[in-house]
């Protein structure tokens, strides 16, 4: 008995002297972060404590060291560009799930910390960082590794004994349950002196709320590797959660378990915090898709007046002078409906509304007729518009097309905008291929006005223009650069500008694009004419709004179809129940009744009456992520979004 203790009681002091007097640490440590002040202060800090210090200025740059360097504790920043630091961990836990990892933060951005315990984050800092708590958990986690370490190589006694100092570690008779050692934290945290200790049992410190057997189940479950958290009592008597770690080993044949215990108390009650303050960003969140939704219907729904009205009447006799005036309108109605999808597109972007479409699609001639669209805008300014495709860029690939092509021209709009004499060049090439994953480089150089240093650092800020003068002049939300920085990131890209006053500007982006899945070359759809409709049918509209029922019956009417027309679902299925229609045109939002639980009950009656179903093409003013998919699940066959022209109905009703 007395030679198992002081061998005990000799390798426990000895790991503390280890401990308490290393003068510096062994243990590789990464730091990753963006802001330069922050990262200065923190590196030279950490230099004068850490023997192999590596340091990153973004989470792309982060990971590349480490894959380098293979560092054992990683610090970071969250909030970073181009590869967060949430992300840059995830990435690194695959790697190496080894690895200690802690996360900084200020306290207006706890919501991240619950993501970062998803993730396996192993410490929180809170800005501003604590040198002392820093230094103190990067040599907790070097201590933890370094034994993780010896007990790899050796399978030795003490196998995972003492994580940390600052951890309550207690010693204790497998058979008697009698404490045979602990150290200061321990002491320090149940309020027990060590002579007290001494003369109680493990099951004394437990919790009269929980059962001892269970206490008993736990741990010997806890002896196969697997942490459990326990309820434990100080000497006070006051009950408060631990994480609870134990092992096993035997010396001279007698059985010993050492006990490392962490209180959990501060830990439960912060997550509890983040709980509530994930469930307050959901309701935010959900509060926004809500008013963006609302906001799209009505702002979309009278634009679809002034646009269809302003189509129909092209098609009447006018003369010059109408004709100048009519075109202002539609030029105006054109530039408004443009600077809406902007604010919407980037409204939806940061309520996280946007995902990327993933379908193969021809990536030349999406570029080509990108360019076509955009060289009208560019000979009216007698500018020259050319474009150049590499010879290694593939002609088909898989990806989004549509926000591919709306990079593209935001970027050469703002090109086209900005330039008086010359030109503009558009640049596509490819950078690598790794792993079905190819990489391009587009950009857009022109010969226009230049752009100062200190303008470049607002252009790709939200609602910010190089100055008032420069916005007066030219317009425009000042978000085309935001959405295309957005846009870029989605795609795992980047973003950026070279340029010189009064010698022009190259903006450039890059994009990871996926190899096209389909060994077969996509169809490709055929063109449908403008005046041309297959088919003639009776229609069922069902729309309240007076000027878009106009607009519709016109059209539609033009195309030789036979409307009839409902104010509302409800009257809508009355006349669904009367007469047989081709097909329906079905507005979402009605009073009495929308188009939601009017396209449920016309569905109900086919199925009673045992019916063919009728077409239920849903019009909708409602552009957010999901809708259409939503739209397709209540039982449409498809839709068509408002503001629509002449063009989209014959498209909608060519099938």
């Amino acid at each position: 008995m007395k030679f198992y203790k002081k061998k005990i009681f000799f390798d426990f002091n000895c790991f503390l002297l280890k401990i308490n007097y290393m003068k510096k640490i062994n243990t590789s440590v990464l730091f990753v972060e963006d802001e330069k002040i922050v990262r200065n202060a923190i590196s030279e800090m950490l230099r004068r404590r850490v023997e192999n210090l590596f340091v990153a200025e973004n989470g792309k740059e982060g990971l590349e060291s480490f894959k380098k360097n293979k560092a054992e504790i990683i610090i970071t920043d969250i909030n970073m560009p181009i590869i967060d630091g949430l992300e840059m961990l995830k990435k690194i836990k695959i790697i190496n799930p080894k690895s200690k990892t802690i996360v900084m933060s200020a306290h207006s951005e706890v919501k991240y910390f619950l993501k970062a315990i998803e993730i396996g984050v192993d410490g929180f800092l809170i800005k501003p960082i604590n040198r002392r708590k820093l230094f103190s958990d990067i040599k907790k986690y070097s201590d933890i590794l370094n034994l993780e370490k010896k007990a790899e190589e050796n399978e030795q006694l003490f196998t995972g004994l003492f994580q940390s100092e600052l951890d309550a570690i207690m010693i204790y008779d497998s058979k008697t349950f009698k404490f045979l050692n602990t150290n200061p934290s321990a002491t320090e945290l149940y309020k027990y002196t060590k002579e007290e200790f001494l003369n109680i049992k493990i099951t004394d410190i437990f919790a009269q709320k929980e059962d001892i057997s269970e206490n008993r189940m736990k741990i010997a479950k806890s002896l196969q590797g697997k942490n459990y958290i326990f309820w434990h009592k100080k000497k006070n008597g006051e009950i408060f959660p631990v994480d609870a770690s134990l092992s096993t080993y035997s010396i001279n044949e007698k059985k010993v378990i050492s006990i490392v215990v962490r209180d959990k108390s501060k830990e439960i009650k912060y997550q509890q915090i983040l709980i509530k303050s994930k469930k307050t960003a959901e309701d935010s969140a959900k509060s926004k898709s809500e008013f963006l939704a609302n906001m799209s219907h009505e702002i979309r729904t009278p634009m679809n007046g002034i646009i269809g009205m302003t189509d129909l009447l092209k098609e009447t006799k006018l003369d010059k002078k109408q004709d100048e005036l009519l075109e202002i309108i539609d030029t105006s109605a054109r530039n408004l409906l443009t600077i809406i999808n902007d604010i919407l597109d980037f409204s939806k972007i940061e309520a996280r509304q946007i995902e990327l479409e993933k379908i193969d699609f021809n990536l030349q001639n999406v570029i080509s007729d990108t360019v076509q669209l955009l060289k009208i805008k560019a000979n009216n300014k007698n500018l020259k518009l050319d474009f150049k495709i590499n010879s290694d860029v593939p002609e088909f690939i898989n990806g989004d097309p549509i926000r591919l092509k709306q990079i593209i021209i935001n970027l050469t709009n703002n090109a086209i905008k900005f330039t008086e004499k010359g030109g503009v060049n558009i640049f596509f090439k490819k950078l690598k291929n790794e792993n079905k994953k190819i990489t391009f480089l587009c950009e857009v150089k022109d010969t226009g006005i230049g752009i100062s240093e200190e303008i470049k650092s607002k252009l790709f800020k939200v609602f910010s223009q190089a100055n008032a003068s420069i916005s007066r002049k030219h317009g425009g939300t000042g978000l085309g650069l935001a959405i295309s920085k957005q846009l870029t990131e989605l795609m795992d890209g980047e973003i950026g500008v070279n340029s010189k006053i009064g010698k022009g500007s190259n903006f450039w982006f890059t994009c990871v694009l996926n190899e096209k899945t389909n060994s077969e070359k996509p169809k490709i759809k055929k063109k449908i004419e403008n005046n041309l409709q297959k088919n003639k049918f009776k229609i069922l509209l069902a729309e309240d709004n007076i000027i878009n029922q106009k607009v519709a019956i016109l059209n539609l009417k033009k195309l030789g179809h036979e409307i009839e027309l409902a104010e509302n679902g409800k009257i809508a299925i009355e006349k669904f129940k009367k007469s047989k229609y081709d097909l329906v045109l079905m507005d979402i939002q009605m009073p009495e009744m929308d188009g939601i639980e009017a396209t449920n009950k016309i569905r109900n009656f086919e199925k009673i009456n045992k019916l063919e179903k009728t077409k239920i093409f849903a019009m909708t003013a409602n552009a957010l992520k999901g809708h259409r998919e939503f739209l397709l699940s209540c039982g449409m066959d498809d839709y068509i979004s408002k503001p629509f022209r002449y063009t989209d109905l014959i498209k909608l009703l060519n099938f």
